[in-house]
């Protein structure tokens, strides 16, 4: 009971600040809407209340996990002598669903894994449907118990991905604040529409947002989001830095990309073009860049200014 609270509490703290950022604006985060995942690095594991009822769905193929979510958080109580839930508690009390149905499951599975003998945890772990090698056994308390929860959760974000895709904008449709918010310059201008549509067949614009390291940590790659046009391998392109304008151009230069990534946490996936809608990692222009820029066509970008 005592983590659900401090969950819960936090989920308060977070709204409020969240909706005194955005005047009320923003809906409010709440775990039976699937805006909250709830996830630990220490583990290696991450799961929404729609991704833990699938956990139940896979042993109880008959259950309806979507309507099971819903009731997996707030004031909800299972009554066993019904077996209906309800916003009261059974008579004589009983826990709510949160801590019944996830909390209480996910201390067993580990206070088993730490304290359990190997033979009983192989049990468990059967019963579970965990896969481990006998070797695995072997492992010391904390990397045994890590590798546990993580299959426990299917070693899978899912959660975290379906939330993304569930409550955050599309590109398409985040476009039109992004630019109103960010872009400096006049909103008339022809190619904003490409923008505004995330044309990928439009003028190139790129916001660059931040310079990280390539593996040697001696050079840098530029990252950005492609608001419109499409970025290609051997592509010249304007590299406008934070100080340009249309009356003072001076820091600007031509530059050609030399490679090109999709950066996914650790790992750089090379691609030859990068369309509108999506982030890149950009070699080729860093030397022309400190820390946030633009790049855009080096052709029929006159009237193009930079990104805030």
């Amino acid at each position: 009971q005592d983590a659900y609270f401090k969950v819960r509490q936090v989920l308060e703290e977070v709204n409020s600040a969240v909706s005194a950022a955005s005047a009320g604006a923003h809906p409010r985060l709440s775990p039976e809407s699937g805006s909250v995942v709830f996830a630990s690095s220490m583990f290696n594991a991450c799961f929404s209340l729609a991704s833990y009822a699938d956990v139940y769905a896979d042993f109880y193929p008959g259950l309806d996990a979507a309507a099971m979510a819903r009731r997996l958080w707030g004031d909800v109580y299972l009554h066993p002598a019904t077996r209906a839930f309800r916003r009261k508690p059974p008579e004589g009390g009983g826990p709510r669903t949160f801590v019944q149905f996830i909390l209480e499951p996910f201390y067993k599975v580990v206070t088993q894994t730490i304290s359990s003998s190997e033979q009983d945890l192989k049990a468990t772990l059967i019963e579970l449907g965990l896969p481990m090698r006998r070797d695995e056994f072997k492992l010391d308390p904390k990397p045994l118990l890590k590798l546990v929860i993580s299959r426990f959760f299917g070693e899978s974000y899912a959660g975290l991905v379906d939330a993304c895709v569930a409550h955050l904008p599309s590109p398409l449709a985040g476009a039109k604040t992004k630019i109103e918010n960010s872009y400096s310059g006049a909103l008339s201008e022809p190619f904003v529409e490409d923008m505004l549509n995330c044309d990928a067949n439009g003028l190139l614009m790129v916001n660059v947002t931040k310079m990280y390291h390539k593996p040697d940590c001696e050079t840098f790659d530029a990252f950005g989001r492609v608001l419109s046009g499409t970025l290609k391998v051997g592509q010249s392109v304007n590299v406008l830095g934070e100080t340009y304008s249309l009356e003072d151009q001076e820091d600007s230069a031509e530059r050609v990309v030399t490679r090109l990534w999709i950066y996914q946490a650790r790992y750089r996936v090379e691609v030859e073009e990068v369309p509108a809608g999506c982030w890149a990692l950009i070699e080729g222009v860093e030397a022309s860049l400190v820390k946030t820029g633009t790049i855009t066509a080096a052709k029929g970008s006159e009237r193009a200014c930079i990104f805030r």
